[in-house]
This record gives C-alpha cells, sequence and structure tokens, in this order.
C-alpha cells in the first residue's frame, strides 16, 4: 500500500496459502489494532481443508531452498499421488 505522509497510522494486509488477504489498521499513538472491513472474508475465502507444509530441501549444490506444499488435510504422504510442481 502507498505511503501517506498526512496519516499516522499504518494499514497492511495478511495473507496465506489457505487464506484471502485480511486488511488491518495501526494507529500508534493507541496501539491498536483493527480490522478494517475494506474486504471482509466470505465463504470461500479461508482453507482449513488445506494443509500448508514448510520445509527446506537441499539443491544440487547443497544449499538449502524453503518449498511449501499444499495438500489435502489428513493426505497420507506415501509417495503414491501425483504432484504438480
Amino acid at each position: 500500500m502507498p505511503a501517506d505522509p498526512t496519516r499516522d497510522d499504518v494499514f497492511l494486509s495478511l495473507y496465506s496459502w489457505n487464506q484471502a488477504a485480511s486488511y488491518f489498521r495501526y494507529s500508534p499513538d493507541t496501539g491498536e489494532v483493527l480490522q478494517t472491513g475494506i474486504r471482509p472474508l466470505g465463504e470461500f475465502d479461508t482453507a482449513p481443508w488445506v494443509k500448508v507444509r514448510e520445509v527446506l530441501v537441499p539443491s544440487h549444490d547443497g544449499t538449502e531452498v524453503p518449498l511449501s506444499i499444499l495438500s489435502k488435510d489428513g493426505l497420507e504422504l506415501d509417495g503414491k499421488r501425483p504432484v504438480l510442481l
């Protein structure tokens, strides 16, 4: 979000692999963090059935690279299912 030097508060958004963005306003004068209601979460904006795993995997030269793995929650990771990279 662009900066506005005429305002004292800060607007920010938080989101993840399985949740749409939520927008907040932080006021340094009061220390309050409030949801703005700019875009309330809808019925399909959260996905509790999605399991997110963040792992580190070694690259060809041994450098560890972060990898995000998304799967259906409760799904057994047994190597028998196709993967989309």
